[in-house]
C-alpha cells in the first residue's frame, strides 16, 4: 500500500536518480515537521557524534557536514558498490 506524502513532489525529485561508486552526493535530511530539535546543545552533540562516526556510513565516506537547528547537510562519497538509499537509511537509523 502506498503512503501518501504531504509533499508529493519529493517523489518526483527522486525519479531518474541512481547510485554510482566514487560519486559525491549532497544529502539533506530534516527533522519531523521541521522541529528545531538541534537547537538544544545536548541533542545536537549526540546527533553530531553519531553522524560523524565512520561506521554510520557503511560503504561511503562522509567528507563534510553541518548540523542546523532543524536539518543536516552532508557530502558523502560512495566508496563501493552500495546503494545511496541504504547508506542514508543506516545513518538516519543510527542518529534516531
Amino acid at each position: 500500500m502506498a503512503i501518501e506524502s504531504k509533499h508529493p513532489g519529493y517523489h518526483a525529485l527522486r525519479r531518474g536518480r541512481w547510485s554510482e561508486s566514487g560519486r559525491i552526493y549532497l544529502l539533506t535530511t530534516v527533522t519531523h515537521d521541521r522541529q528545531k530539535l538541534f537547537s538544544d546543545w545536548k541533542t545536537a552533540s549526540v546527533v553530531a557524534s553519531v553522524m560523524s562516526r565512520a561506521d554510520s556510513w557503511p560503504g561511503a565516506n562522509l567528507l563534510c557536514w553541518v548540523l542546523m537547528p532543524d536539518h543536516w547537510h552532508g557530502l558523502v562519497e560512495l566508496s563501493r558498490e552500495v546503494q545511496l538509499a541504504e547508506v542514508v537509511r543506516v545513518a538516519k537509523g543510527r542518529s534516531a
